[in-house]
């Protein structure tokens, strides 16, 4: 890994990561250009709203996020407007939640949902907790094209004491204007403590 104001990282693909999408996956090699950083500091939305367009696909990292409520999703949803509003379009959905365990579960939304989507699972609000994950952006730009993801999360849950929730999600928005604006917020309440990065990749 190289850090050098534009940073070129590789990793290796997971066997979900290549499952996802045609040539997407979860191997995140090429130029990348940081475009934002939003520290929560008992925020109750951390949104960007300006940035510079024209990459292949833009990237999301979290870190460290803590919720001030116990039990709560990390969640997003978008703008078309620069963050004047944020909308939740129809969005379908896929994935599985792994925890420490052992215990695994699918889960799908093929009823066409219009919440907004959760990238993770109840998260615990102990100090010595968090969650950690990133999230891929395909067509953010395109005035025609859906809006496609891919996610991944690994969380202390709030469920039981010191257990581990690894979450892996794909799907779109049936949106075809441009996305200008990017929110993140918990289910409820606010976020006390964490860190979001948001890279450009060409």
């Amino acid at each position: 890994m190289k850090w050098d104001g534009t940073a070129t990282i590789s990793t290796t693909p997971s066997p979900l990561g290549q499952a996802v999408g045609g040539s997407g996956s979860t191997n995140f090699s090429g130029n990348h250009t940081l475009l934002g950083t939003l520290t929560a500091s008992n925020s109750a939305t951390l949104s960007f709203t300006s940035w510079t367009t024209g990459y292949q696909y833009y990237i999301i990292d979290w870190i460290g996020i803590i919720p001030v409520t116990n039990a709560t999703h990390f969640q997003f949803n978008i703008s078309i407007n620069a963050g004047s509003t944020y909308i939740n379009p129809t969005n379908d959905l896929g994935g599985w939640e792994v925890t420490s365990s052992g215990s695994t579960a699918g889960f799908t939304d093929t009823a066409a949902s219009t919440s907004v989507i959760f990238l993770t699972d109840v998260i615990s609000n102990a100090s010595t907790g968090s969650s950690n994950g990133h999230m891929k952006l395909w067509n953010l730009d395109s005035g025609v094209l859906w809006k496609q993801f891919w996610a991944h999360s690994v969380s202390q849950s709030s469920a039981t004491a010191n257990l581990m929730t690894s979450r892996d999600q794909n799907g779109h928005y049936r949106e075809t204007s441009a996305v200008n604006g990017l929110q993140f917020s918990m289910s409820s309440g606010n976020i006390s403590s964490g860190i979001i990065n948001f890279y450009g990749v060409n």
